[in-house]
């Protein structure tokens, strides 16, 4: 059953089913051994679904509470009390957050993780454990694409530039990488970290993500810019070198605060290389009177174990009393405007 038509199904019972003003469980005998119950939460469902035969059978919905009561929050197929079909989950906003399809209670076939209604991943099982081509998403472009076999990674691994071009290639069998490297280059890197079937590394630490597996060194993890007057934009730039034997691959950098961009080589870099990290701060509306310190983060993702790396940068971000007058002014020029209205 499609999104659209759990949707559907789930508008069109509830238009039929009367309001009653008790918490509690309710049925309705449809006749045939099939009884509908739902439940409500004052005026809105928190559960709507059908049971025959003492199981779980059909859709099955589960709604938010509060601020967001009568938005669905887990749209479920069952077949006598075992999922059995296509699940759906959504965020408080209605967009959807992750599918994911079942057979006799495990993952089988597709399952897509989403992030603001676009695919981030998209993986196939086979009896609980990933069968197939996975792929990884980034800003709605594939950055990865895994395979595997059984559970375990078995097949070609590429990775892929923001640009769509093909930047590494590995070749796995049964967990363990027999060749690649570098697209263009002649080294062919031998694999530090192998896995079982288990998906855990030799010396038993979890290994979360799939292919090469390298480090990285920060010169510094921290800076601090000082005092700064607010409006300024002021750069840093962060050293770092690839400390392991595979290529480095950065995918996403992601800070605490809007008011900071940064900027990361896109390419691999080889074993022993170095790269930069240029990080702005736009101090614009940050400051205060007399100085305002404040402490942000930077969560760096890459194919490093652990996968995240993080990154501190400080500043006082001190406005003027010339700065705080003309926005007390603009202030009170706009109450001024929505009175007149």
């Amino acid at each position: 059953m499609t999104v659209m038509a759990l949707i559907a199904f789930t508008n069109s019972v509830r238009a039929q089913v009367p309001i009653i003003d008790i918490d509690s469980s309710i049925t309705e005998d449809l006749g045939g051994g099939v009884t509908k119950i739902y439940k409500k939460n004052g005026e809105n469902y928190s559960e709507l679904g059908y049971i025959s035969g003492g199981f779980k059978n059909g859709v099955w919905i589960k709604y938010y509470d509060g601020d967001n009561a009568g938005m669905i929050k887990t749209a479920s197929s069952y077949s006598n009390g075992v999922l059995n079909g296509p699940q759906f989950e959504y965020s408080r906003r209605g967009q959807i957050e992750q599918e994911t399809n079942f057979a006799n209670g495990k993952k089988n076939g597709l399952y897509v993780k989403y992030k603001f209604g676009r695919p981030v991943e998209k993986m196939y099982f086979a009896n609980d454990k990933l069968d197939g081509a996975s792929t990884y998403f980034q800003n709605g472009n594939i950055q990865r694409i895994v395979n595997f076999k059984d559970g375990i990674q078995h097949g070609a691994m590429m990775w892929y530039d923001e640009k769509g071009k093909l930047v590494m290639e590995y070749e796995y069998e049964n967990g363990k990488k027999v060749k690649g490297s570098i697209v263009g280059s002649t080294d062919n890197i031998l694999p530090i970290v192998e896995t079982n079937a288990n998906n855990v590394t030799k010396d038993g630490a979890p290994n979360i993500q799939a292919g090469p597996i390298t480090s990285i060194e920060f010169e510094v993890t921290s800076y601090d810019f000082g005092t700064v007057t607010e409006g300024e934009k002021v750069k840093h730039i962060y050293n770092f070198k690839n400390t392991g034997v595979e290529p480095l691959f950065i995918f996403d950098v992601i800070p605490s605060c809007g008011c900071l961009v940064s900027q990361w080589p896109k390419e691999p870099i080889s074993p022993g290389n170095s790269g930069e990290m240029i990080v702005e701060l736009n101090t614009k509306n940050k400051g205060k009177v007399g100085g305002w310190s404040q402490t942000m983060r930077l969560t760096i993702k890459a194919n490093t174990h652990p996968i995240i790396s993080y990154l501190s940068i400080r500043a006082n971000v001190e406005r003027s009393a010339i700065q705080q007058a003309e926005k007390d002014a603009a202030a009170a020029d706009r109450r001024n405007a929505t009175k007149g209205k």
